[in-house]
This record gives structure tokens, sequence and C-alpha cells, in this order.
């Protein structure tokens, strides 16, 4: 495994510490798996976006922070939904656009599915009103 995901175990083990936290009482803030906690403090599994969202607020760190420490790009979400442009990105923030991110990932995969139609229907509207309005 890279160091980055190695690092952040063992920062994120420090946070704890210092908080006199253990991995299930993070798990349980996050809403998580001990697993799940388990396989990022041991260095053995990089956070997804939404792990760290889920973490930014069991631990009021950041999100930006959280990212920037796990190896991530100044900007993730154009990762976490590919096809949408950066204006689009411009018009949501991150904390929103995780929210969002972590409803649909809750829903069953038929509503999901669902879901990502009614979005592609709805970006390629809005992109073929936005080359109307150009001509």
């Amino acid at each position: 495994m890279e160091n980055s995901v190695r690092d952040f175990g063992l920062w994120l083990r420090r946070i704890l510490e210092e908080r006199e936290l253990t991995g299930a009482d993070l798990a349980r803030r996050m809403e998580v798996r001990d697993s799940t906690v388990s396989r990022i403090l041991g260095g053995k599994a990089k956070p997804s976006p939404l792990t760290l969202d889920a973490m930014s607020k069991a631990l009021n760190i950041p999100f930006d922070e959280l990212m920037g420490r796990a190896g991530y790009p100044s900007n993730p979400s154009l990762k976490i939904l590919p096809g949408v442009t950066q204006e689009q990105m411009a018009l949501i923030s991150d904390t929103e656009l995780m929210g969002l991110a972590r409803k649909l990932k809750n829903l069953p995969p038929t509503k999901r599915g669902l879901f990502e139609t009614l979005m592609t229907e709805f970006c390629s509207e809005e992109a073929n009103d936005k080359t109307k309005q150009r001509s």
C-alpha cells in the first residue's frame, strides 16, 4: 500500500489517541463498520471521499484537510461525478455534494438507477439549453 495511505492511518491514530477515542468509537460516530476504520487505521485502505465526509463530521476536522491528508487532489468532486463540468461543480460546495452522494449511495439499486437516469437527462438538457443560448 502506498505511503500516503499508511501515513494517513498513523496520523488518524494520533488524533484518536489525543482525543481518547478508539477506532470503534470513531466507527460508531461515523456510522460505519468497525472493520472500515480498522483498515484505515492500519494503513490497509484509503478512505473514500464519502468516508472522509463522515469522518470530518465525526471528528470536527475540516473535510478539505482530511482530503489532503488522504492524498486526494484539491477538487475530488470531479472524480466522484464523472461527466460533470467544473462550471457545474462550482454551483455546489463539496459538503453539499458529499451529502447528496451519501443519500444516493443509500438508495436501493432500482431507485439509484432511476435517479442516475434522471440526472443524465437533466444534465444533457441543460447542456443543450446552454448551446442554444450561445447560438
